[in-house]
């Protein structure tokens, strides 16, 4: 979250009494806020009673409003995981809610706070008597479901990354050694002519000179193309090992007709 008053970071010295941040844009409509955080203070701090649970009907006239700074954010947790919301009305929880408020907020993943370990999560919940109504396990479960889904979708990414590049190593290693093998002749009595090696692979070079300008017009598009100039240098590796096995290697062989 990055919330801000007069922009520096907010202080907690405010949390100590009912406060509700309200981002600066909004103060002309002070009153109407007021009037609807009133109303949200009453239904918080009576939220047991809304289950049928017996207790004092307790209810808030004062409350102090801090106009932070306008662009202000705050994490939220969505369907798609977190994200920044801006310019939230914010009203800082004292402890005053009922207790049936805290517990619908773990349950329905609204409420947020960091541990190192799971048994200190447990040890929390036992401090507050609360190991009878949940477990960590339980409210963890909606989180341990989506890591699970997305390891699944790392490993099937991974799986599909290997099989890709060991097809493309296959299918570049193969194209070069067709047009090495059918072109022996060819290529071998350019050599023999004194052609120089740029000459004999010309439509080889002006090739992967077109691929090399793509290549850096897409990369400069997206940077993720960039990986589009490995593939030509692969590419540009078996030609010429291959074209050094079994032409610059194997002259003797070809000019006498093998």
């Amino acid at each position: 979250s990055n919330i801000q008053l007069n922009g520096k970071p907010l202080g907690e010295d405010i949390f100590n009494e009912p406060t509700v941040l309200v981002p600066h844009k909004y103060k002309s409509d002070e009153n109407s806020i007021k009037e609807y955080i009133k109303q949200e203070y009453y239904r918080l701090m009576n939220y047991d009673q809304f289950y049928k649970i017996p207790g004092e009907e307790k209810s808030i006239d004062k409350f102090n409003v801090v106009y932070i700074d306008d662009d202000s954010t705050v994490k939220v947790n969505t369907e798609n995981g977190f994200s920044d919301m801006t310019d939230p009305i914010i009203i800082v929880d004292t402890g005053d809610f009922g207790g049936l408020y805290y517990l619908d907020s773990l349950n329905r993943r609204c409420l947020f706070f960091q541990m190192e370990s799971r048994e200190e999560f447990s040890s929390l919940l036992a401090e507050y008597n609360f190991e009878k109504l949940v477990t960590a396990g339980t409210l963890l479960t909606p989180y341990l479901m989506q890591l699970e889904n997305v390891k699944f979708v790392l490993k099937t990414l991974t799986m599909f990354t290997i099989v890709f590049m060991v097809s493309l190593l296959f299918i570049l290693y193969i194209s070069n050694y067709v047009d090495i093998v059918v072109n022996r002749k060819r290529y071998a009595a350019k050599e023999i002519l004194g052609f120089s090696h740029f000459r004999t692979l010309k439509n080889r070079y002006i090739f992967w000179g077109i691929e090399l300008i793509i290549s850096g017009v897409l990369t400069v598009i997206n940077y993720y193309f960039a990986c589009l100039f490995a593939i030509i240098l692969i590419d540009y590796i078996f030609c010429e090992l291959l074209y050094r096995v079994y032409i610059l290697n194997s002259l003797y062989e070809i000019e006498k007709g093998a």
